[in-house]
């Protein structure tokens, strides 16, 4: 099998760098619109919608500027290193975010949890003995943002980064044609 003319690593570096400042403006505009929205569903779903666009790009892009030819591998390493490098500088924004800028972000979120949780147990009938389980269970939960739980959460979304890489590189695949071969 023949060498790609572009090299994935490089790509994939840029593309991660672009995913990660997404994701960081994306987060800083919320955060300035209004903190509380950083919990809602619809802020959530952007988030992952856009973590999960910019390593498909990458793939897409790749192989377009590889002639359409693009091996299993080179989609799992490019979709992978997209999404651990953009995960990685994440991390980081994260720890600013919660530690440096606004250290009452993370009670603000939990309370913002406990009174969305409570809401909606309350719209669907929960009986009160629930919706008080479920408010300790909330308060007993470390929501800190050390490095240690960073760290944990990174190595949680490499994980789901693996899987997502091969499912994006099973889908986006292409061996190379008979007419790749004669020309």
């Amino acid at each position: 099998m023949e060498q790609s003319a572009k090299q994935p690593i490089p790509h994939s570096l840029f593309w991660g760098t672009v995913s990660a400042i997404t994701s960081i403006i994306f987060t800083l505009v919320v955060y300035m619109i209004n903190k509380h929205y950083l919990v809602s569903f619809v802020v959530g779903s952007v988030s992952i919608i856009l973590a999960i666009l910019f390593p498909i790009l990458a793939v897409v892009f790749f192989r377009k500027e590889n002639n359409g030819v693009l091996s299993f591998k080179e989609g799992f390493i490019i979709s992978f290193v997209v999404l651990a490098f953009a995960a990685m500088i994440n991390s980081i924004f994260q720890y600013v975010l919660y530690n440096v800028i606004d250290p009452g972000l993370v009670q603000m979120i939990l309370d913002e949890t406990i009174r969305k949780s409570t809401e909606l147990m309350e719209k669907f009938g929960s009986s009160q003995e629930d919706i008080d389980k479920t408010i300790e269970s909330l308060q007993e939960q470390d929501i800190s943002f050390t490095p240690k739980r960073l760290m944990s959460n990174y190595m949680l979304n490499l994980l789901f980064g693996a899987f997502l890489s091969l499912v994006i590189s099973a889908i986006l695949r292409k061996k190379p044609t008979n007419s790749d071969y004669t020309s």
